[in-house]
């Protein structure tokens, strides 16, 4: 159908399907600009998986389900599990469209063929018996096994082998009455928490009923009743044996510092000390976990500003009752450096001028005049004789010890005097080794 060339819109049009290829020309005269051709076709939703005809022979193709890819029902040796893609011919297009349709037929296929999960038997209990001899069982200790095609294995947790039922763990055993066999003591307690630890237990060889020396037992084994015979070492001691095994074998923490203490002064040298814990992992774990682990230096110096402190120069009264003046500087303590008076507390200043105190009680000698004369004093006027009075010296108690980068390790104490004058020839020792 054709509108024909003398319609503003030239439109062709077909009602029926087309079932060849459809080859459009356009005829441009002069400089006429390009016309713009728009198309649009329709296709039929018939959703039978046969071709469809529309009267002339036509197809419009097909739906069916196809395979695109696989994933693993396992990831060692397990079924492959399609992912099926609606197509028509040879293009994807929305599921719905073969939802009438079957999934084709697969035949069982294997994925991770690399690799496989089974149950194997690690060990097995000596013969457990209610009574000396006779009827008993054997404890069967069986782990899930990831075998590699390489040949390696690992054990990984039973889970893995979920797909198989696990064996059954026990099995029937028989020991004659007239053959010798171990009696074991209950394994002690692991020597350590962590780590290398170690426990043991004892073992007897009877045979008849008595105690009898282990040759007679060599060819048992030993084992412990729950089939874990992994890692025994056995001591002969006499008729007893001694069998050891490793126990507690996980790892051990180690000693962190989580803080340190403020310093012990506020200004010169102090101390500061440190809190710290058992660690295993970013997880607090008690001390015994930390056992083989050196613990960390816990104390450690803090070098602040120095002190400072009003330092006093000496001074000796010639007489009492007169004030006399006295030197008072600002100085490091403990160097005794003199620095700047505005490093020191202004308000605590000492005096530099100070009395010397009262005079010691005077002796009067009295002499009376020719006629009233007293026996014992001489001279007839009052003779006064003055000595000054000293304080006494306060010693405190001596501080911490500090080295001053030699070998020598020194401590302080402050000594100071009772009242403004006390005598330098008696004064204590302010530093001691």
């Amino acid at each position: 159908e054709y509108s024909g060339s003398d319609s503003s819109t030239e439109r062709i049009n077909s009602s029926r399907p087309i079932v060849s290829d459809l080859i459009v020309e356009v005829l441009s005269v002069g400089k006429l600009t390009n016309p713009n051709i728009y198309y649009q076709f329709v296709i039929s939703t018939n959703k039978h998986g046969s071709s469809s005809n529309n009267g002339n022979g036509g197809s419009v193709g097909k739906f069916s389900w196809k395979i695109n890819s696989f994933d693993c029902s396992s990831p060692c040796y397990g079924n492959a599990i399609p992912k099926y893609d609606c197509y028509r011919d040879n293009t994807i297009i929305s599921a719905h469209y073969c939802t009438h349709l079957n999934y084709p037929v697969l035949k069982v296929k294997y994925c991770n063929t690399h690799c496989k999960h089974n149950w194997k038997l690690y060990s097995k209990s000596e013969c457990i018996l209610n009574t000396e001899c006779g009827k008993g069982f054997k404890n069967l200790n069986y782990k899930c096994n990831l075998n590699y095609n390489n040949g390696s294995n690992i054990i990984v947790p039973d889970e893995k082998c979920s797909s198989e039922p696990k064996p059954e763990g026990k099995e029937p055993c028989v020991v004659p009455c007239d053959s010798p066999k171990w009696k074991y003591g209950a394994w002690g307690e692991c020597d350590a928490i962590c780590g290398d630890g170690w426990q043991t237990r004892t073992g007897i060889c009877y045979f008849q009923n008595q105690n009898v020396e282990p040759y007679y037992c060599r060819n048992i084994t030993h084992g412990n009743h729950d089939g874990d015979d992994k890692g025994i070492l056995v001591v002969t001691s006499g008729k007893k044996l001694t069998l050891r095994r490793k126990c507690n074998e996980r790892d051990c923490g180690e000693w962190k510092i989580d803080q340190w203490s403020p310093c012990s002064r506020t200004c010169g040298e102090g101390h500061s000390r440190a809190a710290y814990a058992c660690y295993l992992h970013a997880q607090i774990l008690p001390p015994d976990y930390c056992l083989t682990s050196p613990r960390p230096i816990v104390e450690r110096k803090c070098d602040l500003p120095p002190c400072y402190q009003w330092s006093l120069g000496g001074y000796k009264c010639e007489r009492c009752g007169v004030n006399v003046t006295r030197q008072v500087q600002c100085a490091i303590f403990n160097t005794g450096t003199v620095v700047d008076d505005r490093k020191c507390e202004g308000s605590e200043k000492p005096d530099n001028s100070v009395s010397c105190g009262d005079c010691l009680p005077e002796i009067a000698k009295l002499v009376s005049d020719d006629t009233g004369a007293i026996d014992g004093f001489e001279s007839s006027s009052t003779q006064r004789d003055t000595t000054p009075v000293f304080g006494d010296w306060v010693a405190l108690e001596y501080g911490e010890c500090t080295n001053k980068g030699d070998t020598n390790y020194m401590r302080t104490r402050k000594v100071t005097c009772s009242t403004d004058h006390c005598d330098p020839a008696t004064k204590p020792g302010t530093s001691s080794e």
